[in-house]
């Protein structure tokens, strides 16, 4: 027992440096998240502000969960614009490049829109977005903001944390250090009619397109299969391929099913 405690005591202090020195942090963070009035949408504004302590740092990214991505933009503290993309993994990846900082401060300000988000009914809509305060860094002087549409009022209000402030036309979460990273609202009454069921809204793109060409070859298979059917009934024989009953691509199943095709 003595050993054990002497090794994992020694391994403590071998792996507390690595995670203490780290060559750059969030100095500050702000991610605002702006309902438009009767869509499902928001706008996202991210404004991230780099620390950067001898290292090489010219880019950054942040995945922002599986909802489709329009109208990105980044731009620095000075407005020049930044190049960035946004690709379709697992999760939603946006990724942004400007010039290297060695030792020193760099703000990038992210904009864009997340699709379909708001979900619900007239009488109640909820946003969630548990990917926002997750980075891979220390995060320190975090706020994120959920603004309600102009001219909408909600009865009642429902936060995902209780240090969540509920202000004029929006509710504000502030943190010193970054802790929470889950940030939602519901509300009522709803302003829009989204009933996206919960199974496709955590959906990434790449499984949705996946979904889309199954059904596509789902509902050939079915056209085939009710033809050849009507083709029985109708002739009483079943329809033949250009190569006879159990040769070519044909009779046996096509391409595969007694062999390769050739031609």
């Amino acid at each position: 027992m003595k050993r054990f405690i002497i090794c994992a005591v020694i391994c403590l202090f071998t792996f507390i440096p690595s995670v203490l020195r780290a060559d750059y942090y969030i100095e500050k963070y702000a991610a605002t998240f702006e309902a438009l009035k009767n869509s499902p949408d928001v706008n996202v504004t991210l404004d991230i502000t780099y620390n950067v302590s001898n290292d090489y740092k010219d880019s950054g990214f942040k995945f922002v969960g599986n909802s489709t991505v329009s109208g990105l933009s980044v731009v620095d503290r000075e407005g020049n614009t930044l190049s960035c993309k946004y690709d379709y993994l697992e999760e939603t990846k946006i990724t942004w490049h400007f010039e290297p900082v060695r030792t020193g401060k760099k703000q990038v300000i992210v904009k864009f829109t997340l699709k379909n988000c708001i979900t619900g009914n007239l009488s109640e809509n909820s946003f969630a977005a548990p990917w926002v305060g997750v980075f891979k860094v220390p995060v320190y002087n975090a706020e994120y903001r959920f603004i309600f549409p102009s001219g909408y009022s909600a009865d009642s209000v429902k936060v995902s944390d209780p240090k969540c402030r509920r202000l004029s036309g929006m509710v504000i979460l502030t943190q010193d250090i970054l802790i929470i990273k889950k940030f939602g609202v519901k509300f009522k009454p709803g302003f829009v009619v989204n009933n996206l069921s919960f199974l496709w809204k955590i959906m990434s793109e790449k499984d949705k397109k996946n979904i889309l060409i199954t059904f596509i070859f789902f509902c050939i298979f079915i056209f085939s299969f009710v033809y050849q059917f009507y083709y029985r009934i109708r002739y009483g024989e079943w329809p033949k391929g250009n190569g006879g009953d159990s040769g070519g691509c044909g009779g046996c199943g096509g391409c595969g099913g007694c062999g390769g095709c050739g031609g």
